[in-house]
């Protein structure tokens, strides 16, 4: 059996991981400029979802940011979602460190 056929019909076996990461950057009024200044930060909320389609299993992971863009400065937000992004890639490339050897 030629070993591209093989490989697919691991992965198939295996599934597909997807990750999507949804940052929006709301547009909000405020009356009261004492509530203005309030900072929550963001936070990160990965969901995951596992789907099944024609035999084909899928592991989708939505990760949701709420907060992101309340504050008028949003540069410790954004240093949490670079820290939280850098993280899942060290345990991604772990992971294939460790099934390469």
């Amino acid at each position: 059996m030629p070993s591209n056929i093989a490989k697919r019909r691991r992965s198939k076996a295996k599934g597909v991981q997807f990750t999507v990461m949804v940052v929006v950057l709301p547009h909000k009024e405020c009356d009261n400029p004492e509530s203005a200044v309030v900072e929550t930060g963001v936070s990160i909320k990965p969901v995951n979802v596992d789907i099944e389609e024609d035999g084909l299993r899928i592991s989708l992971t939505i990760v949701d940011t709420p907060g992101f863009g309340d504050s008028v400065d949003n540069d410790l937000a954004f240093q949490e979602i670079v820290t939280y992004l850098e993280r899942q890639y060290d345990d991604i490339l772990a992971e294939q460190s460790r099934n390469q050897a």
